[in-house]
């Protein structure tokens, strides 16, 4: 039962993803986030009490929402004392721009069945598009390259806490699960390949 419902999903979803990349071609921007918000369904909140700094429990869902907004970026926040002293490279030739190839394979190895990022696209519907999307992703990360600038929409991350042992009113007892761009995950693929090439050689040179 449970291998015939995914068939029939995954022969859902490749019927949408169709429906996209014809409504790519004519333009149709309306039309193509409508089936994505089809494709992605709709979120709804649960509510939940969280306690504040002080142990005070916060009934109100703004106001939880509002503490783990606080907690999360306390966690993330850079101490500056610990970044005293480090160097940035300097004198570094500037990487080659990706080949499409690159970004065509990159594409192949986002992994179906994520959650999507802010954007709401998920990587079934990039890696279903078709060879349009690959020269489209391809002039992106292009301009990424030669404007040494991450897209702005890339760096906005959804931090999912999800709860582990213990009082799940305190907000240690949850662990934040980030959610970014599928699109992200292409170009960060290929330095990540770039990165592993260049320690190759260092570790080859030594």
């Amino acid at each position: 039962m449970q291998t015939a419902l995914r068939k029939d999903k995954k022969l859902w979803l490749e019927q949408k993803c169709g429906e996209v990349e014809e409504m790519n071609k004519r333009h149709n921007t309306s039309g193509i986030y409508r089936t994505i918000r089809e494709i992605c369904g709709r979120k709804r909140l649960q509510q939940a009490c969280i306690k504040d700094k002080d142990g005070v429990v916060i009934p109100d869902v703004t106001e939880v929402l509002a503490r783990i907004k606080e907690y999360t970026e306390n966690l993330y926040k850079t101490n500056k004392r610990q970044l005293r002293g480090r160097q940035l490279l300097g004198n570094v030739e500037d990487d080659p721009e990706p080949l499409i190839e690159q970004v065509r394979e990159a594409m192949k190895k986002l992994k179906s069945g994520k959650s999507p990022g802010y954007d709401e696209i998920p990587a079934e519907l990039w890696k279903a598009s078709g060879e349009a999307d690959v020269r489209l992703m391809h002039d992106i990360c292009r301009k990424i390259w030669q404007d040494k600038q991450w897209p702005h929409e890339w760096t906005k991350v959804i931090f999912v806490p999800l709860p582990k042992a213990g009082d799940l009113k305190e907000c240690k007892n949850y662990r934040n699960v980030s959610l970014i761009c599928h699109a992200s995950r292409v170009t960060l693929c290929i330095i990540l390949n770039q990165l592993r090439q260049y320690s190759e050689i260092e570790l080859l040179e030594e």
